[in-house]
């Protein structure tokens, strides 16, 4: 079709609407929303939507098709027919409902059709054009459509694509091909084979994708297939025949009906003319500030005008109008939507006037400003301070400048810039001078976004920070451990005030640069609404947490949580990242070369294992597979390659041996198992283990790449009684290699020059249930449960004459469970300092003296309860069979009937309320799948049965196993974060410094001196952090390094 064909733009309004929602609309607290909490997620999203297709497409003609939300043909032929979904939300009609309204302001047609879908409202409406002479469009991300794409009549469909400054994806019959396999004219005998779960289209039973897509491309049609029977071997033959009913019906449903009645001319499609007076007042009325800050450029491209280059950013309507829209949680649709996009939603909140910081650029506004915040001393309005600089590394960040704001007005904002490339910067070490006292004095109440970072700024320039009394990234952090802890998301989730544009570090400093490279009013703005946006915040967080604490005895309360918990830990964490920890680099050098040795020996070893001829006869299958066309270049050769191992082999071989088939059989003869096969690669031992040596697949599941090699499917093949012996040395390697890659040889190259010492970062914020993390490295996953782990923590060593010395809590898990559940048993034994995993073996095997072997299965089962653990992870992990392991988790409930209990009432309060809460009140959140569900929150715990969720998603079923774990792991947490803050106090007397916290275990560093007296101060500190019903123990050994101390 000509491209000067006029083009008519059909818009798939549920499917746009839907995915709307779910980008922006999707969370806990509602997403966006007007000031009056009028939903308007759907309005933004397909507003923008529409717009980036005017802008792209410049259709003159568009219209939009909604679903009247009645029973149509469809419902009547088949009463299961979408049967199965979820009624739509409320806000989500109500969100429609206010977005159709806007689009008649904007004069763009909405058709329906009583009886019909907006599928089919699509393709009659299509189908009119075409014949009209239009070039057709149709935006929908429903693959459904894909059935009405006819490049004779001028038919595709466009999907929008994610990503900042992507074009729509326009699909003609290759892309369709390319994406499913088959041709838009399959697509119904595709549903037809296959069926749709989403719409309750059964297909035929068995079929699957791949089979329907197969059989598609080798008969072409559902009918030539049913003609062909009797050339279809095996199972499926049986399946087709047994279901031809099925497809017959799945193939009416699944059909897009184009004869429709629709009382629709072209003309009546066409864009109309668009003014200020019609759209104004209700972009107005939902607070779409977005759109009314560029109405000139809406009237422009909604008139058909669109030729007319007039940018959005061009336009003089600057709207002082104050818009609440608030973006509370992002979750993203690939389909439609980028993060650019959930971004853009996040910063459509407009200042009703700029801010005006001042530029602290003389020593006189300097004196000035340090007089202003010596009067700032009320702890309710804590001085907001930003430092920037050119490295997110403190030790090697140059300070550029300094940002406070000490108040709500506009002016109450200052930047002082010491750093700058360009323009008048003030000395630096004058400017810190001045501040010196206000930044030391804890009389001077401070705020900060995560303090633990400015807190080292200022510690490498001299100053050690004093008197932070609110972290807003911490008190986020503290109502909803599973959220975002950025500013940006911060300002978005929770001030509901008119604010600014807030951008972040990565939307103001561009690649290769650092911010002393931006001009310094530029920065002052940035810096300035950072500081800002900190300041206002406080007043809401804390509003937000005592809401939180309503109705909470004062030993839950999260802002208790927060004041004496993660806010002085903070100060704590930063002082083990400055004193980082010695490495003994040479020690690690020796380690690795032995390492390296071990893995060759364990890859000749698991070579060895495997028929070197099977091998080469299977890759010589597949070169002979190849078209002889595919060998002129290596590109072409690669693509025409499916094998993952041979496609690795080809690669090594030169240009003349991979001329032909022929020369490359000859090299694959040649070649030794160790020439075809790399043990780090997951696609290669997929192949090998389940195309080549015929492991049980059912062990596995599907991934990208074929089938899964992690190591929870290795250990079940290692269970087979026939499984390959190359699985085992798989797995030996696998643990080597890891613990090669990420400690032996990344850990000396942390190591810093000026130091000698490697600074790892601490995490507070990174985790649901309240425990630290660690990255660079991430010492809290070294383990220690092999040889060569435990060397690894030979290289951590003290200074020269002082001692390592490690504490670590003894079972206190299984303490708390103890201690929460109120079983008897267990808080006896533990009263009694009896061995818990001698007492529980003895229960379970009902006897009075046990094995050591007996022994271990009492404790595998003991903390194997408290993370969910089913019979055959317990079989597998002790060795007995399925059905011992049924019967000691059977026995086990029965002797411990209240820890079940207790459980139980864990994952019945997660569904009850939503969260479950440690000892210290710290709440988990949870949002499950399924609706059954999701309609349960706001019962009363007790009402659940739990027995009615035996049938789980995999995903609700793990968030219920984690609604029973976390409390326990989360008091762990809160325990040793609690011990911290009193060793930061203590050891302030003594030489001696914390280090390191690896879960349940302390690491310190103490001169050998201070040792004998230490021992008991640290093991009495930790045992006596919080008052449980059974005590808590603590086993503490120094020794010249970590592994000493084990």
């Amino acid at each position: 079709m000509s491209a000067n064909f006029p083009t008519a733009v059909l818009i798939d309004g549920h499917s746009l609407a839907f995915r709307s929602y779910y980008a922006f609309g999707k969370s806990r607290s509602g997403g966006l929303k007007t000031s009056t909490g009028i939903p308007t997620s759907v309005c933004f999203g397909f507003l923008k939507s529409l717009l980036e297709v005017m802008e792209t497409q410049k259709p003159e003609y568009l219209a939009i098709a909604f679903d009247l939300g009645k029973p149509t043909f469809r419902h009547e032929a088949d009463k299961n027919y979408k049967a199965d979904r979820a009624e739509a939300p409320e806000d989500l009609i109500v969100d429609v409902e206010n977005l159709q309204e806007i689009l008649g302001a904007f004069n763009i047609p909405i058709i329906t059709a009583a009886g019909y879908e907006a599928d089919d409202v699509l393709g009659a409406l299509a189908q009119k054009a075409s014949t009209a002479g239009f070039r057709v469009k149709i935006l929908s991300g429903d693959q459904d459509l894909f059935q009405l794409i006819d490049v004779e009549k001028g038919i595709s469909v466009l999907h929008l694509a994610a990503g900042k400054g992507s074009t729509p994806q326009e699909f003609g019959p290759e892309e369709v091909k390319e994406k499913l396999g088959i041709l838009p004219t399959q697509v119904v005998d595709y549903k037809a084979l296959c069926g749709d779960a989403s719409d309750n289209i059964s297909g035929v039973r068995g079929i699957g994708k791949k089979t329907a897509v197969k059989l598609l491309n080798e008969y072409g049609s559902l009918a030539e297939i049913y003609s062909s029977l009797n050339k279809i071997k095996g199972a499926n033959q049986k399946k087709l025949e047994e279901g031809k009913v099925e497809a017959e019906h799945s193939q009416f449903m699944a059909r897009i009906e184009v004869n429709v009645p629709i009382d629709i001319e072209m003309e009546d499609l066409q864009l109309k003319k668009i003014s200020r007076s019609e759209i104004e007042p209700i972009l107005q009325k939902f607070e779409l500030q977005h759109f009314l800050n560029q109405i000139p450029y809406l009237e422009q491209q909604f008139s058909g005008l669109a030729g007319i280059q007039v940018l959005p950013e061009e336009s003089e309507n600057k709207q002082e109008e104050k818009s609440d829209n608030i973006l509370v949680e992002e979750e993203n649709d690939d389909w439609f939507f980028s993060t650019e996009d959930t971004k853009a939603a996040q910063q459509q909140i407009t200042i009703k006037s700029e801010i005006k910081p001042q530029i602290i650029d003389t020593p006189e506004k300097l004196n000035q400003l340090v007089n202003i915040l010596k009067e700032q001393k009320n702890h309710e309005t804590p001085v907001a301070w930003d430092t920037e600089t050119t490295s997110l590394e403190p030790r090697d960040a140059e300070l550029v400048g300094i940002g406070c704001c000490w108040g709500k007005n506009i002016e109450d904002i200052a930047y002082i810039p010491t750093g700058h490339k360009v323009g008048k910067n003030l000395d630096k070490g004058k400017v810190l001078e001045a501040l010196k006292p206000i930044l030391e004095g804890s009389d001077y109440p401070k705020v900060f976004q995560n303090a633990k970072f400015d807190r080292l700024v200022f510690r490498c320039q001299g100053i050690k920070l004093a008197g932070v009394v609110f972290d807003t990234m911490l008190a986020s952090y503290v109502l909803n451990p599973g959220a975002k802890h950025s500013l940006e998301e911060i300002y978005i989730r929770h001030l509901r005030t008119a604010g600014i544009n807030l951008k972040s570090y990565d939307d103001v400093v561009s690649k290769n640069q650092t911010i002393a490279d931006l001009d310094i009013l530029k920065v002052t703005h940035y810096c300035g609404t950072q500081v800002f946006v900190t300041f206002q915040l406080v007043e809401k967080l804390r509003t937000e947490l005592e809401k939180a604490d309503e109705n909470k005895p004062p030993e839950k309360s999260l802002y208790k949580l927060l004041v004496d918990v993660e806010q002085p830990l903070e100060s704590v964490l930063a002082e083990m990242e400055y004193l980082g920890i010695s490495i003994d680099i040479e020690y690690l050098k020796k380690f690795s070369v032995q390492l390296k040795k071990d893995l060759e020996v364990i890859e000749k070893r698991a070579f060895e294992t495997v028929d070197n001829r099977i091998l080469q006869e299977y890759l010589i299958t597949e070169i002979q597979n190849i078209e002889a066309d595919s060998f002129t270049n290596q590109q072409e050769l690669k693509k025409a390659i499916s094998s993952p191992i041979l496609k690795a082999y080809i690669t090594k071989l030169s240009k003349e041996q991979r001329q032909n088939s022929e020369e490359i059989e000859n090299q694959i003869n040649l070649a030794e198992t160790s020439d075809f096969l790399n043990l780090n690669s997951p696609s290669q031992l997929s192949e090998l283990l389940f195309n080549i040596l015929n492991q049980n697949q059912k062990k596995s599941r599907k991934i990208k790449t074929g089938y899964s090699t992690d190591v929870v499917v290795l250990e079940k093949l290692q269970e087979e009684s026939q499984h390959h012996l190359i699985i085992d040395e798989i797995l030996n390697h696998r643990t080597l290699y890891k613990l090669f890659s990420t400690y032996v040889e990344a850990i000396p190259k942390l190591v810093r020059t000026d130091t000698q010492r490697v600074h790892t970062n601490f995490n507070q914020t990174q985790t649901d249930t309240g425990r630290l993390s660690s990255s660079e490295p991430n010492l809290q996953n070294i383990p220690i449960g092999t040889e060569f782990s435990r060397q690894i923590r030979q290289a951590f060593i003290p200074k020269k004459d002082w001692l390592l010395v490690a504490a670590d809590y003894s079972q206190i898990e299984l303490r708390i469970l103890a201690h929460l559940s109120q079983e008897p048993v267990l808080i006896e034994a533990y009263q009694n300092n009896q061995d818990v995993h001698t007492v529980t073996a003895k229960l379970l095997f009902e006897k009075a003296e046990i094995t050591s072997d007996e022994r271990r299965v009492g404790k595998t089962i003991n903390f194997g309860v408290i993370y969910g653990m089913g019979a055959q992870k317990l079989a597998r992990s002790v060795g007995i069979s399925v059905k011992e392991s049924k019967q000691f988790l059977d026995r086990y409930k029965q002797k411990y009937s209240q820890v079940f209990e207790y459980l139980g009432k864990l994952k019945k309060e997660a569904i009850a309320q939503g969260y479950v809460e440690t000892i210290l009140g710290r709440r988990r959140y949870f949002e499950f799948e399924s609706k059954t569900i999701r309609d349960l929150k706001g019962t009363e715990p007790e009402e659940i049965n739990l027995d009615e969720f035996k049938r789980l998603s995999q995903n609700d079923a793990q968030l219920l196993r984690a609604a029973a774990n976390s409390p326990i792991q989360g008091s762990s947490a809160d325990i040793i974060k609690i011990a911290m803050i009193k060793f930061h106090k203590i050891l302030a007397n003594y030489q001696a410094k914390l280090l390191l916290q690896v879960h349940d275990e302390l690491v310190f560093e103490v001169p050998s001196l201070e040792w004998e007296e230490l021992e008991q101060v640290i093991k009495s500190t930790m045992e006596n952090a919080i008052d449980l019903k059974v005590p808590l123990i603590v086993d503490i050994h120094a020794g010249k390094n970590w592994m000493e101390t084990k």
